[in-house]
């Protein structure tokens, strides 16, 4: 599952996927989907470091596309609290 939180909304997007591999694709999706809705542009992306979000595409990508990647470190709550949260949720509903 890819789990997409906006920040100053909290607005939640949920992808499954079968693959790692797929997280680009997925993300590309998302946005559009997004920038579209919202008439806005994405301009951080924020991740735990997982290794969907460490290729060379998908640096090459946000780099493209002008999005600053911020990492930080896995599953700490204080401070990835609203995903690790949310995360639990869902698959306390699963």
């Amino acid at each position: 599952m890819l789990l997409f939180i906006q920040d100053a909304t909290t607005h939640t997007d949920e992808y499954i996927w079968t693959y790692k591999l797929e997280a680009l694709e997925k993300i590309k999706e998302w946005k559009a989907l997004r920038e579209k809705e919202s008439g806005k542009q994405v301009k951080q992306f924020h991740t735990d470091g997982g290794g969907e979000y460490t290729s060379r595409k998908f640096a090459a990508y946000l780099k493209s596309e002008g999005i600053l990647k911020k990492t930080t470190m896995p599953y700490t709550l204080q401070t990835n609290g609203v995903v690790e949260r949310a995360n639990r949720t869902i698959m306390e509903w699963v």
